[in-house]
């Protein structure tokens, strides 16, 4: 799964020159990202700091 997600993300942002400041979970880094669960289902999608959606998972 790791090698999946930088797939999906910094290596992305490598190649487009945009890794300075996008592309990992690096403190001074961009960064929006969705929470998934073992289902890929998504939890949560946090957007500038911010979460813009949680889905209620109650207990």
């Amino acid at each position: 799964i790791e090698e999946s997600v930088r797939m999906a993300s910094l290596n992305p942002a490598r190649l487009l020159g945009l890794d300075k400041d996008r592309g990992s979970l690096t403190p001074g880094k961009r960064a929006d990202i969705a929470v998934l669960d073992d289902n890929f289902q998504v939890i949560c999608t946090i957007k500038k700091g911010k979460v813009i959606y949680s889905k209620d998972y109650g207990d």
